[in-house]
């Protein structure tokens, strides 16, 4: 160094002199002026920020010319020549004191001095631009993102949905919700609580937790539809963690959120101060560092917007942020405003520190997959993807969100429809991106083609289109809903969404009739004692004349009832069973009663539950719905042919006397498979919609049977048959062709 060089030199200088001076006269020693002892001092401030820079200045009892000045800080490097030193400005991590080194030498000797003053540490967010906005916006994003998944739970229990569940994570642990009810009552009240239950889950494809997260209802107004409540993650940890995914942040402590919901609005108000904290990485060269976020004043405001597919959000607080070793604050300029599954087109955000600040700006179709971060002149574009944008812009971590575009239309994945018990009278609901203009739907129930498309009616409300079964579905069946055409308000479409849904079975009503037809003052008695009810324990029933026909029942609230008609009623009677029980759950099933006259020309089918040919339904045909027809076999008057026809169905039956005898009115009884019965036997064969038996064990009995050299000109009919063997189940069946014989099933 430039010093020590100098310092080498003079003591050369020194020594050779002493040695020239062994051999002088000592005379002159007392002649040389003795020199005064060199005093240094320095002047300079006891502390500073860091970035304000400061000045040292040395001073010296004597004149300073031929003096040399020396800077050097404690780790022993050059800092600055002469005596004044100047530093702009220096980078702590936190308050330190340094210590600055001083050598004067004139020429002869050198005199060593230390100042030490105390630099402050201060957080400048432009400094560190990236680390200031990861931890802002994961923040924000990853804590919207917890509480809408339970803000979503506690919905759905108000909706009378159960939602204690345990359901297997994507890595093979357990997340279990138990709901723990302070009162046993169907909704959401005051003093209950949700417990989500970690073991070695695999959350969001980023960490593994332990532990149990505890939710506490603070407060429930049914009227305004809104809920406060607190959430602790006090006693959640991190196993391990992953970051490939997106930004990490996991949260200790506790914060409060208020939520309020209608059919078209929902918010969600997040509170939190010092109770809460987060832990966030850093990303380093080689590894991820983990670091610390102490939250303040946080306030987190997410408004979703069902009639206009929209959300905004404003977000305000400051933070203690580790890794910065600061604190500073955010607030929002403008919302962060979007479509729903779309980044922010619109907002801004400032971040600040003591001095200085940054603004966090959206785009708007132009790269709207990335936000601006700008500060003093400069300015560079961050991924919304990495901060967890699932918080803004959906309602469900599964969506992928695109993107803003103004063309853009598509459905926001709803993870839990197929795994909800819908209500057999509906809604379905789903949820797009932009308000719908139109739709269609059908359901098709599954494994059943023979119904046919079972026609819907769509109600639209903004973003939501609620789908509404013309008439009721089975409780406790499965469906595919399928919907078409639908349409934006901007013109756009999605031409086809099949959904599969399953209906509730905490009620499964059975209604049950002695008969599934009417005749003239000839009733029967309806009976929901078969229904099955899963939850709850007290039920009341209530029989409804839903075809409006003057209908009296003898007891319209009891579990059986039989009924009267008034005179001449001739149209078909259509009879609801409507079940409820003291949880509010509601099922309901119809029944259509046939009018058949006393005499006339009908078919009547009565199958069991698992009959193959009838598939288990009740069938009535009358000449208003088919054509009928019946004959001989040619001059073989033992086997007659029955058959009717229309453009959707066709039954045949075949009944056979034994040997050649001639059919006559008689019960048959050990029929057999017509045309294969032993010559001994009655052949029986009842077929079908496509469908017939392999083997038939049977009987049949005839009661009229009128006919000339041409045709049959009356026949009265009943038979029994089983497929396959004799323990199946039955089908029975009654045929009136121009008969007065009343039925008697």
């Amino acid at each position: 160094m430039k010093f020590k060089f100098a310092r080498d030199i003079a003591l050369l200088f020194f020594v050779v002199s002493i040695i020239a001076g062994c051999g002088g006269g000592s005379s002159s020693d007392s002649d040389e002026e003795i020199k005064q002892q060199l005093i240094v001092t320095i002047d300079g401030p006891n502390s500073v920020d860091e970035e304000d820079g400061f000045t040292l200045v040395a001073s010296v009892n004597q004149s300073s010319e031929g003096l040399t000045f020396t800077w050097f800080n404690q780790d022993s490097l050059l800092v600055g020549e002469g005596a004044q030193l100047n530093i702009e400005s220096l980078d702590v991590k936190e308050d330190s004191d340094l210590t600055y080194v001083l050598y004067v030498f004139d020429g002869e000797s050198e005199i060593r001095t230390e100042y030490t003053l105390t630099v402050k540490h201060r957080i400048n967010v432009v400094t560190a631009p990236k680390d200031t906005t990861n931890t802002v916006l994961l923040l924000q994003n990853k804590l919207l993102l917890e509480a809408q998944s339970l803000s979503n739970l506690l919905i759905q229990k108000n909706s009378g949905e159960v939602i204690t569940q345990e359901t297997v994570c994507p890595n093979g642990g357990l997340n279990t919700l138990t709901y723990l009810d302070n009162d046993d009552s169907a909704t959401v009240s005051q003093g209950d609580r949700l417990k989500q239950t970690f073991q070695d889950c695999l959350v969001s494809y980023q960490t593994i937790l332990v532990g149990t997260r505890l939710v506490s209802i603070n407060d429930v107004d049914e009227q305004s539809k809104s809920i406060d409540f607190t959430v602790n993650n006090d006693a959640v940890d991190i196993v391990d963690m992953n970051s490939n995914y997106s930004g990490f942040m996991s949260f200790k402590g506790s914060y409060s959120t208020q939520l309020s919901y209608s059919p078209s609005s929902r918010n969600i108000t997040i509170v939190a101060d010092e109770n809460l904290h987060a832990t966030s990485l850093k990303e380093t060269y080689l590894n991820d560092e983990v670091y610390n976020i102490n939250i303040k004043n946080l306030l987190i405001d997410k408004n979703i917007d069902f009639n206009t597919a929209t959300y905004s959000i404003s977000t305000n607080g400051n933070v203690f942020d580790s890794n910065l070793n600061g604190e500073f604050s955010f607030s929002q300029e403008e919302p962060w405003f979007g479509y729903f599954l779309e980044y922010p087109h619109k907002g801004s955000m400032k971040v600040e520190s003591q001095k200085e600040f940054l603004l966090l700006e959206s785009n708007f179709v132009t790269d709207s997959e990335q936000f601006l971060v700008k500060y003093d002149q400069e300015e560079f574009a961050l991924y919304w993807d990495y901060f967890s944008v699932d918080g803004l812009a959906s309602f469900d971590e599964n969506n992928h969100i695109i993107s803003f575009r103004v063309d853009n239309f598509q459905r926001i994945y709803d993870n839990d429809l197929g795994q909800k018990l819908v209500p057999v009278d509906g809604p379905i609901t789903l949820t797009f991106s932009r308000a719908v203009q139109s739709a269609t739907a059908f359901f098709q129930k599954e494994y059943d083609y023979s119904t046919g498309n079972l026609p819907a009616r769509v109600e639209i409300a903004g973003a939501k289109i609620n789908i509404y079964p013309e008439s009721f579905l089975q409780a406790g069946s499965n469906y595919s809903l399928n919907i078409s055409e639908i349409v934006s308000v901007t013109g756009q479409n999605l031409s086809w969404i099949n959904a599969d849904i399953s209906t509730t079975d905490s009620i499964i009503p059975k209604l049950t009739s002695d008969n599934y037809f009417y005749q003239d003052d000839a009733y029967p008695t309806l009976s929901a004692q078969e229904s099955i009810l899963n939850n709850g324990e007290s039920f009341s029933y209530k029989w409804v004349d839903v075809s409006g026909l003057g209908i009296e029942f003898d007891n319209d609230e009891a579990v059986s009832t039989s009924f009267s008609l008034p005179q001449n009623i001739e149209s078909d009677l259509i009879i609801e069973l409507i079940i409820t029980n003291e949880l509010g759950e509601v099922a309901r099933e119809r029944i259509t009663l046939k009018y058949l006259p006393k005499s006339g020309t009908y078919l009547y089918i009565s199958g069991e539950e698992g009959d193959y040919i009838s598939s288990g339904k009740k069938i009535i045909e009358t000449l208003n719905t088919g054509d009928f027809s019946t004959s001989f076999d040619g001059e073989d008057m033992s086997h007659l042919a029955f058959s009717f026809e229309n453009n959707i169905s066709f039954w045949n039956l075949d009944l056979k006397a034994p040997g050649n005898e001639r059919l006559s009115v008689a019960k048959y009884s050990n029929a057999t498979r017509y045309p294969f019965q032993d010559s001994s036997s009655p052949g029986l064969s009842f077929t079908g919609e496509h469908r017939g038996c392999n083997e038939v064990y049977g009987e049949f009995e005839v009661f009229e049977l009128e006919e000339n050299t041409e045709e049959v000109q009356k026949l009265a009919v009943n038979f029994t048959q089983r497929c396959e063997s004799n323990d199946s189940p039955e089908l029975k069946g009654y045929i009136r062709f121009n008969s007065e014989i009343p039925l008697n099933p």
